[in-house]
Parts: structure tokens; sequence; C-alpha cells
């Protein structure tokens, strides 16, 4: 039974996070511009993995249950996606030069850590795909380490995705000499965050 709560934790995290999210987007944007990109893949696996032990541990059914933690998670998260929105459509119209983007993009240590841990951290969605959606069904397993397992199996399949993501996007990092195939991303990105922030605080 332990390995099946392994399992069924594997291939339900699988069903979830591949939908094209803010954290997702952030990844494949880091691996794309070779920004740290395995720090990002690492933060954000254990981000992912903290999330989905503290809601089989029980945290999910007191986060569901808490309407105002989970207005205010809301309404900080699009604050933060439509901020980093505006900076990608500003960073596009700068776009000129190879060598400006690589300069633009490039992040120090700290700067790296506290972006991934923002958009880890302050996207609901990740709540509750992690917290809520995880936790809640981690229900239906009685014993402590059927509950460990299903969440090392869901925990497992995030730090593959992310590691895969980051080395994916690495193969396609050649476009980015062409100033005008960045521009389009920035702007891409722009609009794809600002959108999620602004359904994000539309849901609050």
């Amino acid at each position: 039974m332990e390995n099946s709560s392994f399992l069924i934790g594997f291939v339900l995290q699988s069903s979830m996070i591949l939908a094209l999210g803010a954290q997702n987007l952030f990844v494949i944007e880091k691996g794309l511009l070779k920004d740290r990109a395995v720090l990002v893949a690492t933060i954000c696996s254990i981000c992912d993995i903290s999330l989905i032990f503290l809601g089989v541990l029980g945290a999910g059914s007191f986060f569901a249950q808490n309407e105002a933690l989970t207005i205010l998670l809301k309404l900080v998260g699009s604050a933060f996606l439509i901020k980093y929105a505006v900076e990608k459509y500003n960073e596009a119209g700068r776009v000129k030069e190879v060598k400006e983007i690589l300069v633009l993009e490039s992040s120090s240590v700290k700067s790296i850590v506290m972006s991934t841990l923002a958009v880890s951290l302050l996207n609901p969605h990740v709540y509750l795909d992690t917290v809520v959606l995880l936790g809640g069904y981690s229900t239906k397993f009685s014993g402590t380490f059927e509950k460990a397992s299903f969440a090392a199996g869901a925990g497992l399949l995030s730090t593959i995705w992310f590691f895969s993501v980051i080395f994916a996007a690495r193969f396609f990092s050649q476009a980015l000499k062409n100033s005008k195939v960045m521009e389009k991303v920035n702007y891409a990105t722009a609009a794809i965050m600002g959108y999620l922030g602004i359904t994000l605080l539309l849901s609050a």
C-alpha cells in the first residue's frame, strides 16, 4: 500500500503541475536566460515539497477553512504578478542587443532567491494544488507512513519537473541571440503574468 500511495502522489501531482502558471513561466524564463537556473529549480522544488508535506500533515484543512487568509494571499499574489508583468513589459521595450539583454537579466544570488520565493510562495495556486488539494486527498490514507509516502511521490514529481523544465529551456537559449525573439518573449511573459494577476485580483 505504501508503494501505491507513493505512485498515487506522483501521478496526482503530475496532473496539476503541468499547467502554465506563474511559477512554471518564471522557471522557463530563467532556464532560457541561463540565469542561475539550477538554483531556481532547487528553490521551487524545496518550496513545493515543504508545502506538500504541510498539506498532508493537516495544514490543508486549516487553510481551506480560513477565508480571510485566502483572500489576503490572493491580494498579495495579485499585486506581485501585476508588478512583475509591468517590469517584463518595460524590459521588452528596452531590448536592443544581446549583450544588453544578458546584463539586464543577470541576477545576484540574493535577488534570484527572493524572486523565486516570491513567485512560489505568493502564488495562491501553489497553495491550492499542494496544500489544499494534495493535503485533502491524503486524508484517504490512514497511516502516517502511507501519507508520508504519498507526499514523497508528489514531491519527487515536482523536483523532476522543475529540473526538466530548466534543462529543456537551456536548449532553446540560442534563440535569445535574436533581440526580436527576446522582445516577444518579454511581451508574452508580461501578458500572461498580467492576465494571471488580474484574474487573481477579481477572484479575491
